[in-house]
């Protein structure tokens, strides 16, 4: 079984750091909907373990609600960023450029639909199918925003979280002192291929000892042929030794 190693051993100040990029960025001015926090709630649930995958996103918010001051339906909001952790921890077995993508516009599409669905059972909008309509027609302006905004800080998290991991990675080789293994080292084709066995080295000869004999030939018997048969008539051909001697 893996062992699970603790937090601090590789991730650091990264939480804290995220937290208070993510208040600052928040409430320094920025075009409406224009902010990481999406972008910094995927990050979370593909990278962080347990209770720090929501943790991170909300004190985020918190902070930068205290300072801004808290609004009608600001509960729509947390539900959503706890939503789109839960689209990040499905990251977590492969985090590729497309569906890294897939899980931003994913996260976009979720905050339109929760944020603006608590906004209509405010007292906004009529609670009826047309105030319905009208509330997320209104707010499709904004939803241009959030995407970009999950898009671009998803990939840019992403893509320093990658290289941060093979610096560590690196460090670490170099703390073992094992050197880079080659691409064609044999022992990561047998490891591939466990039914490869390499041939054993063969024995130099030893100085002032004779090789050993070869085995003799093996003799071929031959089978005797009998005595040729007699046509029939009782005529036998000119040259051919009779039967009787």
């Amino acid at each position: 079984m893996r062992r699970r190693e603790p937090l601090g051993s590789w991730i650091g100040a990264l939480p804290y750091g995220l937290i208070a990029a993510g208040a600052v960025l928040r409430v320094a001015p920025h075009p409406a909907n224009l902010a990481p926090i999406g972008a910094m709630a995927l990050l979370s649930g593909a990278v962080f373990p347990g209770g720090w995958a929501f943790a991170v996103p909300m004190a985020a918010l918190a902070l930068s609600d205290a300072v801004l001051g808290f609004y009608a339906g600001w509960p729509w909001v947390y539900v959503s960023f706890a939503l789109i952790v839960l689209i990040g921890m499905a990251l977590r077995p492969r985090r590729t450029v497309f569906r890294v993508a897939g899980a931003a516009l994913c996260s976009s599409v979720l905050f339109f639909i929760v944020t603006n669905f608590g906004e209509w059972l405010g007292p906004l909008y009529p609670h009826t199918l047309a105030g319905l309509r009208a509330d997320f027609v209104a707010a499709i302006p904004f939803f241009r925003n959030t995407m970009l905004s999950d898009l671009v800080y998803s990939f840019a998290f992403f893509s320093r979280r990658r290289r941060s991991g093979r610096r560590r990675a690196s460090q670490a080789e170099s703390a073992t002192g094992a050197p880079p293994r080659p691409p064609h080292d044999p022992a990561r084709r047998t490891r591939r291929n466990p039914t490869h066995r390499p041939s054993p080295p063969s024995r130099p000869p030893t100085p002032g000892r004779a090789p050993p004999p070869s085995p003799p030939p093996r003799r071929t018997r031959t089978r005797s042929r009998g005595p040729a048969a007699v046509p029939s008539g009782g005529k036998r051909r000119p040259g051919t030794p009779s039967p009787l001697g």
